[in-house]
């Protein structure tokens, strides 16, 4: 082996080393990070983000309640007004009728 393949052999090592140690601080450097994460906040946290899901999850279960009960108080006013309507139709009817078979007395004619 001549004294250049030895002297690249040599560096490739010492970046291997270098590579390794480099990933070996990376990975204390995140123990560390972890170590420091207090656990029971984070569970804190998550419990109240889970609250405020089923709080939301009530919420819409709520809306969902009220827009049915919307729902069939429209139906009933459209059964109301569909009454109302034929209501005016047989008052309507019923006022032709009258004025057609009214008599007027002599000279109290409607038309002038």
């Amino acid at each position: 082996m001549t004294q250049k393949q030895k002297t690249i052999l040599m560096l490739a090592f010492v970046i291997l080393f270098l590579i390794i140690g480099y990933q070996q601080w990376q990975i204390t450097k995140l123990s560390r990070e972890l170590d420091a994460v207090d656990v029971s906040s984070v569970s804190y946290r998550i419990d109240e983000v889970n609250s405020k899901f089923y709080r939301l999850d009530s919420d819409v279960d709520d809306l969902e309640l009220r827009l049915s009960s919307v729902e069939s108080s429209i139906d009933f006013m459209q059964s109301d007004i569909s009454q109302l309507n034929s209501a005016i139709q047989s008052l309507s009817l019923d006022i032709n009728y009258a004025s057609s078979s009214y008599s007027y007395p002599s000279g109290l004619s409607p038309y002038y």
